[in-house]
């Protein structure tokens, strides 16, 4: 019972991850049609800067796995605590 506990909660962890993913990709392509990077806040311009290579803008219609998993390994690499709620 401990281990499938553990398992479902590894799981839900990971899909939001993938959501997060998701949304930053969403979010960098509206900075990009809205051309709004100049009025980022530092602390947003600074993240959108570490994600955008990851992420480029898109131009044309275009699968997007491929980012969408660049973007959740980084989110996982580098800011693990994006999920705490402290």
């Amino acid at each position: 019972m401990g281990t499938n506990a553990a398992l479902l909660t590894h799981k839900t962890i990971q899909n939001t991850y993938e959501i997060l993913a998701i949304e930053f990709v969403a979010l960098l392509q509206a900075v990009e049609a809205t051309e709004s990077h100049a009025e980022l806040a530092s602390f947003t311009a600074h993240h959108y800067e570490s994600l955008r290579p990851l992420a480029p803008k898109f131009t044309e219609d275009t699968l997007t796995a491929e980012h969408i998993a660049s973007v959740r390994s980084h989110l996982q690499r580098v800011r693990p605590d994006i999920l705490s709620f402290a």
